[in-house]
Formats: structure tokens, sequence, C-alpha cells
């Protein structure tokens, strides 16, 4: 195999959605140029990521491995390498991928397609947040506000998670979601932790019964209007977009119930 391709932004959100309006767990995870990056031994001992910095170690390649191991029927798994429309990041050698003895000869969503369905595609976005809203949620991120809540439901419980380089505090992070797990019986699980979600969502998919979900920076587009993005390291796509994400909030805010 020599090359590695994903389903288009357009059918991996539909795929997205059929998950969502099953009603039933599924796992969603996502691996953009860094995480893939962290599969392979080219920048041990750097920091790679723009905005959460991750320091590289054997561990954390060992921890980024078992992830990727992560395999079931329920599992929906998102790469940046080879989506189209991919804006700017890390090159990933397909090459070095191959030689790490890894499965990629998977189908795989587009690792953009959660924050491209915010901005992009306002009717889906519409529909897969309605069914996703409906049920308990924990979150796991650097933040939490209350506007959240509209898009994944009623919140029950935050899991706050450092600023940069969380994936090397996946073990402190796993303890704090477990302990609430006994007190907050969530449905699911929200992830807008950087690399740690995709070690998370490994670990927790055998200790959890209710969905995973990775939406990523996704969430930092929805606290746009609050205190706390002020405080936030502005991905690209974000500080490029602050007007239409801003007029996309006022129709989701009528339209998510």
């Amino acid at each position: 195999m020599n090359t590695i391709s994903t389903l288009s932004i357009r059918d991996s959100i539909y795929e997205l959605i059929k998950f969502a309006k099953c009603n039933q767990r599924f796992v969603h995870t996502r691996w953009g140029d860094v995480c893939l990056l962290m599969l392979t031994d080219l920048y041990v001992n750097q920091i790679l990521g723009k905005s959460n910095k991750n320091k590289v170690n054997d561990s954390v390649i060992s921890l980024m491995k078992n992830a990727w191991n992560l395999d079931g029927k329920d599992v929906l798994v998102g790469i940046n390498k080879g989506t189209p429309n991919h804006e700017g990041g890390h090159n990933v050698p397909t090459k070095a991928l191959i030689q790490t003895g890894l499965n990629f000869n998977k189908k795989f969503l587009a690792a953009v397609a959660i924050e491209r369905i915010f901005l992009d595609y306002p009717q889906e976005c519409i529909e897969f947040f309605n069914y996703i809203n409906k049920t308990s949620y924990l979150f796991v991120g650097q933040y939490y506000n209350k506007c959240l809540d509209k898009f994944y439901g009623p919140n029950v419980g935050w899991c706050q998670t450092p600023s940069f380089n969380s994936i090397n505090y996946t073990e402190d992070i796993l303890k704090d979601i477990l302990t609430n797990l006994k007190t907050s019986n969530p449905r699911k699980i929200i992830f807008s932790c950087g690399q740690a979600a995709r070690v998370l969502c490994s670990e927790l998919y055998n200790k959890f019964e209710g969905t995973l979900l990775d939406v990523g920076s996704m969430s930092d587009m929805v606290i746009i209007n609050c205190e706390q993005f002020k405080n936030i390291a502005k991905r690209t796509h974000v500080s490029v977009n602050l007007t239409k994400i801003k007029n996309l909030l006022r129709i989701y805010e009528k339209s998510l119930s």
C-alpha cells in the first residue's frame, strides 16, 4: 500500500450523522498531522503542534501507537492524511507511517469533518447536534462554559486539562475522568483536549459504555463570545473566520433544541 486516503469532508459528515441518528454508542477520534507524526520516530525529543505544543518522547509514541490500534464497528477514525482542503500543517510522509507496521488499510473519515460541519454545513450541523445534545455529557478540555450545552447536551461534569502538552498528562486526566464517572453517570464524553483525546478514547473504550466524541477545536468556535475565548490559543480556521462564526452561532442558537 503506497497511499492513505480518506472520505471526502461531506461524506465524512454524513457518516457521523448516520451513527448519531441511530442513538447508539459510537466512538469518533481525530488524527491530525501532528498525531500521525507522533506514530513515527521522526520528531523524538521535539515539540510538535502550533497550539497544543506536545513534547514527543518514546513514551508518547508508545501511547499513540496503542491508541491507533483502537478498532471496532462503532469506531470512526478521522485523519488528515489525504484529506482535501487541509489548511497548512506538517507534511506527513506516507512511507514513515507505513514503516511503523501499523494498520492504515482502513476506512478513514476526514479529521476536519467536525470543524467543517460547523463552518460550512449549517443544516447538517443542526441535524447532527440535535441528535447529540439529547443526552448528558462529561466535558474533557481546557475550559468549560454553559454555552457548550446547546451543542453537546446537559452537562454533568468537567475534567480540566492542561493548555499545552496534554498528551503527557493522560494518566492523570484518565483518573479524573474515572472518578467523575462514578458519580456523574453521563451518556457520553466530549473531548476538546488535543492529542490526549486519542489516547483517552482508547483507554476508555472498554471502561465506558457511552459515546466518546472528539470534537477538537469546534468547542473554541462555540465559546467565541465567552470570556474563556480570550485565554486560549487561536487556530487559523478560527481566527480567520471570526465574523462567520459569530453569524453561524446566531443561527445555531435558534435552531438547536
